[in-house]
């Protein structure tokens, strides 16, 4: 590769995974911010995926491909299982024939009513349970192979703020639990796109042709 095509490529990197992050910071937009988080998202990869061709390191680009489809995998689960969930309750108790919404009370001259439980309750929220666990452990392995897909490219490029903006993925995933870590994982984001826009220019030497090939 060239010392001009090799430039080229950096800005290329550059380019994508730093306005890919952007995109992913827009997510939060009603309506078209999913739209702008998948773009962003793609533009990351692209990014990597090159990065990774350049530093001749396939393991920047497989760990972050890795940590894509965990993390698919744990947005995709939860709403699946509980959407099942919340079928099988209301399928349920219209079988039974059998409120959905109870309430009763007790005091003096007011009316009082029954309270029951409608069937398939108690196992909504064990699916609720099951749901948001499975998403929370998918998420922190998903972040856990982008701190490792960081790691190298930190190592790789000399920017540190990789390695910063992957372990916050990693601790901000830990602490989703707690929704904090919704807020620690805009910052890794944040982080994510100053470092790409701070990668340089040669961050490792190009190939040239020997004096013996020229």
């Amino acid at each position: 590769m060239s010392v001009t095509n090799y430039e080229a490529e950096i800005d290329s990197i550059r380019a994508f995974g730093g306005v890919g992050s952007i995109l992913m910071l827009l997510v939060m937009i009603p309506m078209v911010g999913w739209i702008l988080g998948i773009v962003g998202l793609i533009f990351l990869l692209i990014a990597l995926k090159k990065l990774s061709d350049v530093a001749k390191d396939e393991t920047i680009f497989r760990n972050a491909l890795i940590a894509v489809i965990l993390g698919v995998i744990a947005i995709v689960i939860a709403p699946l299982v509980i959407l099942s969930a919340f079928f099988g309750l209301f399928s349920t108790a219209i079988r039974s024939q059998e409120p959905i919404a109870i309430t009763g009370t007790s005091m003096p001259g007011i009316l009082q009513t029954q309270t029951t439980i409608p069937p398939g309750f108690f196992g909504l929220l064990a699916s609720i349970a099951i749901a948001l666990t499975a998403f929370w452990v998918f998420l922190i392995a998903s972040s856990y192979f982008l701190y490792k897909s960081y790691k190298s490219v930190s190592l790789q490029t000399g920017v540190g703020l990789f390695s910063t903006a992957g372990l916050l993925y990693l601790v901000g995933s830990i602490l989703t639990i707690v929704l904090v870590g919704l807020v620690v994982i805009l910052v890794a984001i944040v982080l994510q796109a100053v470092a790409f826009f701070s990668l340089p220019r040669s961050f490792k030497k190009p190939e040239t042709p020997s004096l013996n090939q020229v």
